[in-house]
């Protein structure tokens, strides 16, 4: 019987344990219940609070375990309303500047100190992961402001000393658009995969020389992505993207430049005859980047630029549409670029290039390629601690003309020079002339009929305003038939030979002849302000030529 009793006793002992555990938990289950609905109700008022109404939040699935600071929801739905907006910015309201509309799938958060953050603290979480957002971008007013403020000076009270150890976003897509109506995305993105380790909204994190971007690593991943040039007539897109700010690298894959709009499309947007351009590009890799410099000072430092299989094809139609305006010269590119930026090493390899164009009294394109383009450079930059007369951005590039003509040259510019000052010197290997015809037939309106170049050198030096120098041609047994002569409209070359002499006898068809010492041409151009650098170089290769042939006078104009 006393048995008995002590067993009644210990079940009856337990049985209490387990109805104060489980009322304890029940109590719980209802406490932490109302706490996620507290909190779910808090955060999405104080976002239409602060936003003034031009942001409804919604979080849909919120769990929370504040015990151990982690948090999660299914997804998160951030969607502005434009015609508030329009309506607090006619009120002369503040506005912000861009809208963001944010879908996500999960998130998670891991390590938050949620009491602390409820009471205005430091908000300081061990990670942050979102699967699958997407986030398009509004601008809905032009930025006027001539330099922005670091992240931490601008960072809400909140958000001051924010410290996330790591963030990772998975599968994200970015779109971002100029018109809140606009089904065109400027820039959009697809696949993008993000991780930072240990950011820090700081000051000293800001500074610090081992950081950029506030973290201590970032790397980025994309799939497709893709850019609408500002004139609407280009765009740039890219298969991959790779960013690693620890290796200080940049890796895109399949960079492409789109023309979108037809010749006559491109020229009536600009109101002048335009270059219609095709460029592709399977890797551009750039090491060396240094990701703090570019996020303390706007900067774009890197040591070495790659450009692997490059091919450019670009057409001009003089026929239809007339030059107009003052091309710039690389060096007013360079200088009209605001991001200070230095590339300490260029290397191309394998390129490939063609250029036609279509000129009046033409009934066809002339065109003319460069094949096998091999490139180096050094100290590219637009920044005057580096660039100086002294010490100019330098190529050297060797190419074949037509697939055949064996040409290097050496191009030394002092990108900061006010009168455009840079020189060329090159060297032509030894080569069948006719292989020009391509070009020479359909747009000077002359035929080369035989003939043979063994070598040539050529030294000039150029401004903005003009380019003089000389070069020493070697050739032989030149035979040059003159097509048509044409009316109206700029002379082409065969043209401005048959304008200047009755015949072809002031030719000279060799070079050296009868013994005596080579001829040397002068090389003496007037640059034309209407047409580009590559342009302006062709006329003093021309002028070159034409000089070493006897026809100085042909030469000066």
């Amino acid at each position: 019987m006393s048995q008995n009793n002590k067993s009644s006793k210990k079940a009856k002992h337990w049985l209490q344990i387990s109805a104060w555990v489980f009322g304890i938990s029940v109590f719980l289950f209802v406490g932490l219940l109302g706490f996620t609905n507290w909190i779910q109700n808090k955060v999405e008022r104080m976002v239409a609070q602060q936003s003034d109404g031009v942001y409804d939040l919604k979080l849909y699935g919120l769990e929370i375990s504040p015990f151990i600071g982690s948090m999660s929801v299914d997804s998160i739905s951030l969607v502005p309303d434009y015609e508030r907006w329009e309506m607090l910015q006619k009120q002369g309201n503040e506005t912000a500047r861009m809208l963001l509309d944010l879908q996500t799938g999960e998130v998670a958060v891991r390590g938050l100190d949620m009491i602390s953050v409820l009471f205005g603290k430091k908000v300081d979480l061990d990670a942050l992961i979102l699967e699958k957002p997407k986030l398009l971008m509004t601008v809905m007013r032009r930025d006027t402001t001539a330099q922005h403020k670091p992240m931490h000076e601008r960072a809400s009270d909140m958000l001051k000393n924010l410290h996330i150890g790591k963030i990772d976003l998975n599968k994200a897509q970015l779109r971002y658009r100029e018109q809140p109506k606009s089904d065109a995305y400027i820039f959009s993105v697809a696949e993008l995969m993000l991780s930072v380790d240990d950011f820090k909204l700081d000051s000293q994190s800001f500074h610090a020389q081992d950081r950029a971007y506030y973290a201590r690593r970032m790397k980025l991943k994309t799939g497709k992505a893709s850019y609408l040039l500002p004139d609407g007539l280009y765009k740039a897109s890219a298969d991959s993207i790779m960013i690693d700010t620890k290796q200080q690298i940049l890796l895109a894959k399949q960079v492409a430049l789109t023309p979108i709009a037809t010749i006559a499309q491109m020229a009536k947007a600009k109101g002048k005859a335009t270059t219609r351009t095709t460029l592709n590009i399977p890797l551009i890799r750039f090491d060396g980047l240094s990701y703090t410099a570019h996020s303390q000072n706007n900067n774009f430092i890197a040591q070495k630029l790659l450009l692997q299989d490059l091919t450019m094809e670009a057409f001009k139609d003089k026929q239809h549409y007339k030059d107009k305006g003052t091309k710039q010269l690389i060096h007013e590119m360079a200088q009209s670029v605001k991001t200070p930026f230095r590339v300490e090493k260029l290397e191309l390899k394998n390129g490939y290039i063609r250029y036609s164009e279509l000129v009046p009294k033409a009934i066809e394109r002339g065109h003319i390629t460069f094949n096998f383009l091999q490139v180096s450079g050094s100290n590219i930059s637009n920044m005057p601690k580096y660039m100086t007369l002294k010490t100019p951005a330098v190529i050297h590039a060797s190419t074949k003309v037509m697939g055949k003509a064996p040409l290097q040259f050496t191009l030394r510019m002092p990108l900061l020079s006010n009168n455009g000052y840079h020189r060329i010197e090159g060297h032509i290997g030894e080569t069948d002339p006719a292989i020009l015809n391509p070009i020479l037939s359909p747009t000077a309106f002359v035929r080369i009929e035989s003939g043979h170049i063994s070598r040539g050198d050529f030294d000039i030096k150029l401004t903005k305003d003009n380019a003089t120098g000389e070069m020493k041609i070697i050739y032989s047994n030149l035979d040059v038939e003159l097509l048509n002569k044409g009316s109206g409209g700029k002379q082409g070359l065969g043209k401005e030979i048959i304008s200047e002499i009755a015949d072809w006898v002031a030719i000279k068809d060799s070079n050296p002849k009868d013994g005596k010492d080579p001829r040397i041409g002068d090389i003496t151009v007037n640059r034309n302000t209407q047409t580009s650098a590559f342009s302006y170089w062709k006329d003093c290769l021309a002028s070159g030529f034409l000089s070493s042939m006897g026809l100085k006078q042909v030469a000066k104009k």
